[in-house]
């Protein structure tokens, strides 16, 4: 991110302007990935007009950057349209997709529509161990050959994988794969509990020593190798100031990992729900000094705690999260 970006977005959270919002399109997924946190695959979405009137709403407030996420995006016999409505209304497009259901002619009129990323993910080259976390068998095959389609034409590709107990040395052979296919790569452990606060999910997650043999590296990757500077009077988090989520139904949410419901797009406008500060129940106020079980942590500077997981965790918005400490204290051991 530029630093005209950054001051950007930095002016929009001290302003409370909507620059951003995530939509849900749908939840069927041709997947089942052991540690998705959707809990039920059965929902195809709102109608396209519904979602055009929502972009247009969108827009009208002064949204300029939409992601599209699911379940999986190209389930839709309309996918394509949905994406050329947004790009029609001059929105910014990051897609959020498994590219396992792509064909040669969807890849043509993505690389038509001049989208700003597609994002899928890998969790290994070793079909074996990909194939387990998704549930598919073939379904790595599937994405490789849809990978080198794209490979085409001007698309911005963007791998990532997602790091747990079963994928833990992943990214070893994925970081080359994408240099030499000169394709972004992002790797993470973030892995988050069911929206139902089904926590199984999180069993999948490093433990504080299986952590700290490939943190360096995912640190490395991800830019988090250098203190974060935040302070008691930041903001305990900044999205939510500049950004929502909207789900396959119309609900409204401050993002998709905090069950703080503001509205409904079908029963009232965009604009009433994101004025009506009164509806985030105080969490836009919050700051890291009133967290005060880590006022005064050692690791405080290299904590990237997310209000949402902190919130599934503890049923609070204001506890410490115990799995992000388990992050922050391998952070301070390897960069201090």
């Amino acid at each position: 991110m530029s630093d005209k970006t950054k001051s950007f977005i930095q002016l929009a959270v001290e302003n409370h302007k909507l620059t951003h919002a995530t939509i849900e399109v749908l939840t069927e997924c041709n997947c089942r990935c052991i540690h998705c946190y959707i809990p039920e695959h059965n929902s195809y979405g709102l109608s396209f007009e519904t979602l055009v009137r929502i972009f247009k709403e969108l827009r009208e407030i002064g949204v300029f950057e939409i992601t599209f996420t699911g379940g999986e995006f190209f389930i839709r016999r309309d996918a394509c349209d949905i994406l050329r409505a947004a790009r029609d209304l001059g929105f910014n497009i990051n897609l959020f997709s498994n590219i396992s259901l792509l064909t040669p002619t969807i890849v043509e009129e993505i690389a038509g529509l001049y989208l700003c990323n597609v994002s899928c993910t890998v969790f290994s080259l070793n079909s074996q161990i990909h194939d387990s976390i998704t549930g598919v068998p073939g379904s790595l095959a599937k994405i490789l050959s849809s990978i080198e389609m794209i490979r085409k034409h001007p698309i911005p590709l963007e791998i990532k994988t997602i790091l747990m107990k079963a994928n833990a040395n992943a990214y070893i052979d994925l970081i080359p794969f994408c240099a030499e296919r000169k394709i972004k790569y992002l790797a993470t452990t973030n892995i988050f509990p069911k929206q139902n606060y089904d926590m199984l999910p999180s069993e999948m997650l490093l433990s504080g020593d299986e952590l700290k043999k490939v943190l360096s590296d995912i640190d490395g990757i991800r830019d988090f190798d250098k203190p974060r500077g935040v302070t008691d009077n930041d903001y305990i988090c900044n999205s939510i100031h500049h950004s929502i989520y909207v789900d396959c139904k119309g609900d409204v949410y401050p993002c998709n990992l905090l069950p703080l419901k503001l509205g409904s797009l079908l029963e009232e406008s965009l604009s009433n729900i994101w004025m009506d500060k009164s509806r985030f129940c105080g969490v836009l106020d919050y700051r890291w000094g009133d967290i005060q079980e880590c006022a005064s942590c050692k690791s405080k500077q290299f904590c990237y705690r997310c209000t949402g997981l902190a919130y599934a965790a503890t049923n609070s918005l204001l506890e410490k999260d115990e799995s992000n400490c388990v992050f922050s204290n391998a952070r301070i051991e390897l960069f201090t």
